[in-house]
């Protein structure tokens, strides 16, 4: 018995000696000083409030972030030049009231790919910075992304980015947007995701950029909470009233159709506000799958939440998009939005273009907000075994009216502007789907609908498909 006490301490202190100590709080008060702190693992690091200019590329480094192991497949990498880059693990960086300039000259001084502030780490927390760009240099060569995580298990939170410097910017995509726009691209993204199992909360981020403002590319199991996102808007009229600049230099044609700029279009002059690419290379080629997207408002951008690309589950809820000029809301099979809401000012609040894509529940809200610049569609559905509640907003719906499209996309009209031999089937097709339309706005079933069932207060305008129901909508006008 008088063993037992030293037993009892032999087993205690082999645990206790494995017990980490929580790091101590570092408080830096200059950029480089905290570039040194950004590669060390478990530590916590406090920036002192204040501007800092970030000006000087002394700080640029070279980064290497090997692609995730995949068996049977050489390994391979990723290769950036960094300001910022946050290499450690399991550190939290404090930088609440720290806002850096960054002079924009520093896009071209730094030659090759550029992520400004490039976060390889794990499980890290990076809070509170803005990030301002002054002046409206472009990228060089290789891209440029003002934010970068390709870590895993890292939170960002309550971040502030404000890009500039991109080229050419004033046009949106109306001069293409890959390989074979009609002017050189120099494109600037404002944050990018390509890791696993981050979350991205309360982050601010206005675009005067051509790129997108929240991007992933092969992400995995992303969380993208509370966060707002803004672009600007310029008229087509004002395009063609230029004397010199890039659309003036290539006759003021467009990538898009008619073939050419024409007048009386609203365009946003970013890419899409939350957006989901199908890969991503900086992994090694990785699919992006498992989105999860709560609360965030765009403003503004080319599309507000454009999903349509992910895989795995991906769901949208309590979310708003206003001023979108290509779409408000896209996603994919599986794909589940409910309790947003979004207007149709110059674009559709809805587009489903993929005749393949299945199963996805949709619940939206129509705002009443219009313009004199309205898009051909308040919705256009594809895909099969859908189910869509379209509701209108308590404060009004629009006066104009504006259809709901089964069987047509954008997409489809740009594909067959590309490629006229296109048939109208190989591009579109609903095919059971069921609408619960409780706006006054109209419904048209096009020639590729098919057994799809509509419930309805607005008024059905056509319907050239086959074996479709259409029925009026009794009741209340909420879901």
């Amino acid at each position: 018995m008088k063993l037992l006490p030293f037993l009892l301490l032999s087993v205690a202190l082999p645990l206790a000696s494995t017990r980490a100590a929580e790091p101590a709080l570092v408080v830096l008060d200059s950029l480089a000083a905290l570039a040194d702190y950004a590669s060390r693992d478990r530590v916590r690091v406090k920036l002192k409030p204040g501007v800092y200019l970030l000006n000087d590329a002394t700080l640029a480094r070279a980064a290497e972030v090997k692609h995730p192991a995949v068996a049977g497949k050489a390994t391979g990498s990723y290769r950036v030049n960094t300001l910022l880059h946050f290499a450690g693990s399991d550190s939290v960086y404090d930088l609440a009231g720290v806002v850096i300039h960054l002079d924009t000259k520093l896009h071209q001084t730094v030659r090759g790919p550029l992520d400004k502030i490039f976060i390889s780490g794990d499980r890290t927390t990076l809070s509170g910075l803005e990030f301002v760009d002054l002046g409206d240099t472009p990228a060089g060569r290789g891209g440029l992304r003002m934010l970068h995580v390709i870590g895993n298990g890292n939170r960002i939170e309550n971040v502030t980015l404000r890009a500039r410097g991109s080229a050419p910017y004033g046009y949106g995509n109306l001069l293409g947007k890959g390989g074979n726009a009609l002017v050189p691209l120099y494109k600037q993204s404002c944050l990018l995701i390509t890791g696993r199992d981050n979350r991205i909360v309360g982050a601010k981020v206005i675009a005067r950029v051509f790129g997108h403002g929240i991007v992933m590319q092969g992400a995995v199991n992303t969380l993208i909470q509370g966060c707002y996102v803004e672009g600007e808007l310029r008229l087509t009229d004002d395009m063609l009233k230029e004397t010199s600049g890039p659309a003036h230099g290539v006759g003021f044609q467009s990538d898009y159709p008619p073939g050419k700029i024409t007048p009386g279009q609203m365009v946003a002059l970013s890419e899409d506000a939350i957006r989901a690419y199908p890969r991503g290379s900086q992994v090694g080629d990785r699919r992006t799958e498992n989105v999860t997207v709560i609360d965030c408002m765009v403003r503004n951008m080319r599309s507000g939440v454009d999903l349509a690309a992910a895989a795995g589950k991906v769901t949208v809820t309590g979310c708003t998009t206003i001023g979108c000029t290509e779409k408000g809301y896209s996603i994919p099979t599986d794909g589940v939005i409910t309790r947003s809401a979004g207007d149709a000012m110059y674009a559709p609040l809805l587009s489903l273009h993929e005749k393949n894509g299945r199963n996805c529940q949709v619940e939206l809200r129509l705002l009443g907000t219009t313009s004199a610049y309205r898009p051909k569609r308040l919705a256009e559905i594809n895909g099969s075994n859908h189910r869509i509640v379209i509701a209108p907003d308590p404060a009004g719906e629009p006066i104009e009216p504006l259809p709901i499209v089964f069987g047509a996309s954008f997409w489809a009209d740009v594909h067959h502007f590309r490629d006229p031999t296109a048939t109208l089937e190989s591009l579109t097709g609903a095919r059971g789907i069921e609408l619960h339309n409780l706006t006054t706005m109209p419904v048209v079933l096009g020639p590729t609908a098919r057994d799809c069932v509509v419930t309805t207060r607005g008024p059905l305008l056509q319907d050239q498909g086959q074996n479709n129901q259409v029925r009026p909508a009794t009741g209340s006008a909420q879901p």
